[in-house]
Parts: structure tokens; sequence; C-alpha cells
């Protein structure tokens, strides 16, 4: 480069190009570049980061969003953790069902949430929040990447895990017991009214000349209309 020459103005890549994203997470009616075609850098890698799988009432685009974080891991953890930042505000806005008036940044939103959720819950997230700079990322917009650690990346998946366990795994579970419950205590109610329909059935029938109101004294005994015969029969006959 001379020095009268002025350098070329350089490319903004802290924002995510919608039509990047548009193919593999919004409309997948359109052919085109997915976030793997971003220009990557590759690094040495370590373990991946085990896979979780996502039951299928988690969201198609949420589904996808995690796979790519996981993927683009050591590979651009910038990118990762844009899209785990995608990941867990869908994930809150999905399982809380959060009106509009009630969105923000992903940052107010979990504020907004910390008396909903359980206090392990959100102990973790607490905990999570002041790892490096994820507090920082989560006040950004969700579309916007900025520079992001491995760890910090990390992180951001771990999160999304948790909060998948917590409330779409553990949710489901607790939906199973509940109903195992249910059907123990529908079972045990049929059986008792079997056992009432067949002593209905097997006791003896009374004659019309029984009292079907018959008093039995206080601790066991006679009935007192057993008693009363008992003392008419010892009573001399009259006349006597």
């Amino acid at each position: 480069m001379f020095s009268g020459d002025t350098p070329a103005a350089a490319k903004d890549t802290s924002i995510i190009d919608p039509s990047v994203l548009d193919t593999s997470i919004k409309d997948r009616s359109i052919k085109g570049p997915t976030i793997r075609d971003i220009p990557i850098k590759e690094e040495k890698s370590e373990q991946p980061v085990p896979r979780l799988a996502f039951p299928e009432e988690i969201p198609e685009d949420i589904r996808e969003a995690y796979e790519q974080a996981c993927f683009l891991l050591q590979r651009c953890p910038k990118a990762s953790g844009a899209l785990s930042r995608y990941c867990l505000q869908q994930l809150a806005r999905d399982f809380w069902e959060l009106p509009a008036s009630e969105r923000g940044t992903l940052s107010a939103e979990f504020s907004l949430l910390s008396d909903r959720v359980l206090a392990e819950t959100q102990e973790s997230i607490n905990y999570i929040r002041k790892f490096g700079s994820i507090e920082s990322h989560l006040t950004k917009d969700r579309d916007l990447m900025v520079e992001t650690t491995v760890d910090e990346a990390k992180m951001l998946i771990a999160l999304v895990q948790l909060l998948v366990q917590e409330w779409y795994v553990d949710r489901k579970k607790r939906q199973s017991r509940c109903n195992t419950i249910k059907m123990m205590v529908d079972k045990a109610k049929s059986r008792q009214e079997t056992e009432s329909i067949k002593h209905c059935l097997t006791s003896p029938k009374k004659t019309k000349d029984s009292d079907p109101q018959i008093a039995i004294p206080p601790g066991g005994g006679k009935p007192i209309e057993d008693s009363l015969k008992d003392a008419l029969a010892k009573m001399p006959p009259a006349g006597e």
C-alpha cells in the first residue's frame, strides 16, 4: 500500500446476516447458505460438548440452532454464543408463553422469570450469568455476534441444556408421575365400587317384618329390638 492510499473500509462482521440464518432457522422453503457457510477459523479442538437429545415438544428452530451452536463451539465461538443466546430466549418465550409486553433482552427476560422458576434452577442461571462476559452478552441483541471465548460459549450451551432438562424433560416426567397417580386412584375407586356391589348382592335379604333401621347400643351387644323381645318374654302373661 502506498502512503497516499486510504485503507478500505473493513467489513463489519459483528452482525449476523439475516440471510444466513433465515434458511437454517426461519424459512426452510428457500434453499441457500446456512450458518455453517460463515467463514470460520479452525482451532485445535478439544473434546466435543456432549449433545442433549431434545424432546419432541421443543420447537424445530431451537433444536437446529442448538445443533449449530454445538457444531461451531470450537470453530467459531462468537457464532456459537449468538446461536445459544437465540436458543435461550426462544426457550424462555416458548415455555413461559411470554407476551409481547414482557419481551426484551435476554437479561431482562431472565430477571422477569426469576420468581417463576425453581430456586435451584435460578441459582444455576445466576451462576452462569456471572461467568466471564456472559451477563454483558445477555444484554445484547440476540442477532449480534460479540467476542466470545470457547469457555463462555460452552457455558451458554450448558445453560441451554439445563433449561431444556429443567423445563421440558422434567415437566414430562412430572406429568407422567401425575398420570400414574390418577390411574392408581381410579383403579382403587373402581375396586371399591365393585366390592360394594358384590356385598349388596350377597348379603341376606330382609323380611317384611324386619325393621330397616335397627339401633345397636354403644359398645356393641344385642340390638335394642332383641333386648325388648327378651324382656317381654320374661314378663308373666296378662291376668295372672
